[in-house]
């Protein structure tokens, strides 16, 4: 295992030393009152990964990081419009971490027929651009890095 940075993206003002945990999405998921497009296309993809895809970090139970300040922003202004943008030092361990794109669960397509190939997709390509990585350990905040 080795301390890597990375930059991860939250609502909230956090300070240096900041602990942030994984699982907070699965957690805001489990909130949810009624169907909605996002509760859907949560549910299959982790009725996919845990099915096809075991070995890999469930995206209820991770956190999301990005690999540089740049990629950070650029998923801030499509996704996380109310997001600030911590760099972030995580003790990582390849084996358990998943790499994708975080455009693919969200591109233009049909959510009912489209939604198990589009996770299939997101949790069996090695992606090229749009990457994140979903570590199932936690991180902590070296600095806030962008505050709106």
């Amino acid at each position: 295992m080795s301390k890597t940075t990375f930059f991860h993206i939250a609502p909230m003002l956090l300070g240096a030393g900041s602990v942030i945990l994984p699982g907070n999405w699965g957690r805001v998921l489990k909130l949810y009152t009624n169907a909605n497009d996002v509760f859907y296309r949560e549910h299959i993809l982790e009725t996919i990964r845990a099915n096809e895809y075991p070995d890999k970090p469930s995206r209820l139970n991770a956190l999301f990081v990005l690999d540089s300040f740049e990629e950070a922003q650029r998923y801030l202004n499509i996704n996380n419009r109310t997001g600030l943008i911590y760099e972030v030092a995580v003790d990582v361990n390849v084996s358990t971490i998943h790499r994708a794109n975080y455009n693919i669960p969200t591109s233009n397509f049909n959510l009912l027929e489209g939604m198990p190939d589009v996770a299939r997709k997101y949790w069996g390509e090695i992606p090229t651009e749009n990457i994140e990585t979903l570590i199932p350990d936690s991180a902590v905040v070296i600095k806030l890095c962008q505050h709106v």
